[in-house]
C-alpha cells in the first residue's frame, strides 16, 4: 500500500529536523545555541501541524471540506492569538 501525501509529509518533518541539528551541530556546539534554535523551530512546525492536521481526520470525523476549513482558521487564528498573548510585556 503506498504511503499518502500526509503520511510521508509526517515522516519527513522529523527526519529533516534531524538534519537540520546535524548540520547545526558541526556549526556550532554550544547546548544552549541548540536550545534557542530548537525553541526557534517549533513555532515553525507547529503552525501547519495546527491547520492542516483537521484535513488529517476527515474520514474520522465524517465532515465536509469547509467545516474543516474553518476549524483549520479557527485553530491558526487561536495558535496565533495565544502567541501574541504569550510575547506580550507583563505588567508588574
Amino acid at each position: 500500500m503506498p504511503l499518502s501525501a500526509a503520511q510521508i509529509i509526517l515522516i519527513i518533518l522529523p527526519v529533516a529536523g534531524l538534519l537540520v541539528f546535524l548540520f547545526f551541530s558541526g556549526e556550532n556546539n554550544d547546548a544552549d545555541s541548540h536550545a534557542r534554535f530548537a525553541k526557534s523551530i517549533v513555532p515553525a512546525i507547529m503552525m501547519p501541524v495546527i491547520f492542516f492536521g483537521p484535513f488529517l481526520l476527515v474520514e474520522w470525523l465524517d465532515i465536509g471540506f469547509w467545516e474543516i476549513y474553518g476549524t483549520c482558521m479557527a485553530l491558526a487564528a487561536a495558535y496565533f492569538a495565544y502567541d501574541w498573548i504569550r510575547k506580550r510585556p507583563r505588567d508588574k
